[in-house]
């Protein structure tokens, strides 16, 4: 299976790949940059094969459970935190050492986020979704900052 996108921590220490099979993502991965070792796996995936740097595909391992296509993902810029969004309209913060989903944000009316961009001191991430949609939240709380919808 080929690996799409691979953003760098800030610090350039750990990397997250994202699994795609036929052009679509299934599968968010945290590594080290230098030991290549699996750090973490975001949202519930399948297992990651070392051995033949791939996932476990879900029909090899049964009930593992994959997030849904993901479409960008952005490093806060202390590297303590993941932001994701995926084609079911959902952004998260995860923590990228636990793989701790930290805080889900469902409110963008069904339009389905293209880009993420978090603030210079990680307060706030900055969503543009589909139909010119744009939300900026406050990261910790979840509160909406701005949008361009009411």
């Amino acid at each position: 299976m080929p690996l799409k996108a691979a953003p760098l921590s800030p610090d350039g220490t750990q990397v997250v790949a994202q699994r795609s099979s036929r052009g679509r993502v299934s599968g968010l991965a945290v590594f080290d940059v230098v030991s290549g070792e699996l750090l973490a796996t975001l949202g519930g995936l399948c297992p990651w094969e070392p051995e033949q740097f791939a996932f476990i595909t879900p029909a090899d391992c049964g009930d593992c459970s994959t997030v849904a296509d993901a479409t960008d993902l952005a490093w806060s810029p202390d590297g303590r935190r993941m932001a994701s969004s995926d084609l079911s309209g959902v952004v998260r913060i995860w923590d990228p050492d636990t793989a701790e989903e930290l805080r889900v944000f469902e409110d963008l009316s069904g339009s389905i986020a293209w880009d993420l961009a978090w603030s210079p001191d990680g307060s706030r991430l900055a969503v543009a979704a589909e139909g010119g949609h744009m939300v900026v939240w406050e990261a910790d709380s979840g509160k909406v900052v701005w949008s361009t919808r009411d």
